[in-house]
């Protein structure tokens, strides 16, 4: 009986312990961030496992990153439903922060992100419209990285559809 109890006991209190959520420093968030983007060409299940772990903060900006890069990196793995449902998810909690810099660069983070996925399935008149709407965002705060990776994208996109003067023309922009 005791066994059992003991048996008991111990699954309770692992899956109490194992749920919990905490707040991830922004140092620990940066090197994650950075850990994603730069396995999601590689690895793409070592970017999940990643996004996985960022998913496990409780603050709502962390759980938005994590959430949109689950969106495309369930879209690489072919689950177009799971990917859909991450997308939706992290623009839940982006709308749970406060008006900030922080919010804006994250929303930009997110259209990019819905834009690969949107790119994968196909979708190329969509992902076109969350390029520009990203990076209207970017451009509003100055994020000349991010304003690159739509730029890029964007060409990207009019070189798949056969658009190539546009192409031509987006990329020497960033020239």
């Amino acid at each position: 009986m005791r066994l059992i109890i003991s048996f008991l006991l111990f699954f309770v209190l692992n899956n109490v312990v194992s749920q919990e959520k905490k707040t991830l420093t922004e140092q620990e968030y940066l090197l994650l961030q950075n850990k994603i983007r730069l396995n999601i060409n590689v690895n793409v299940d070592s970017a999940v496992v990643y996004a996985n772990k960022m998913a496990k903060s409780d603050n709502f900006k962390h759980l938005a990153f994590a959430e949109g890069a689950l969106s495309y990196l369930n879209q690489l793995k072919g689950n177009s439903a799971k990917s859909k449902e991450s997308y939706q998810l992290a623009f839940k909690y982006l709308n749970k922060m406060p008006e900030s810099r922080e919010k804006t660069e994250i929303k930009s983070y997110l259209y990019n992100y819905g834009g690969l996925g949107e790119w994968k399935r196909g979708n190329f008149s969509k992902a076109l419209e969350n390029y520009q709407e990203g990076m209207k965002l970017s451009m509003e705060i100055r994020d000349i990285v991010q304003i690159v990776k739509f730029k890029t994208n964007i060409s990207s996109i009019n070189n798949a559809v056969g658009n190539y003067r546009l192409a031509i023309k987006n990329l020497r922009q960033l020239d």
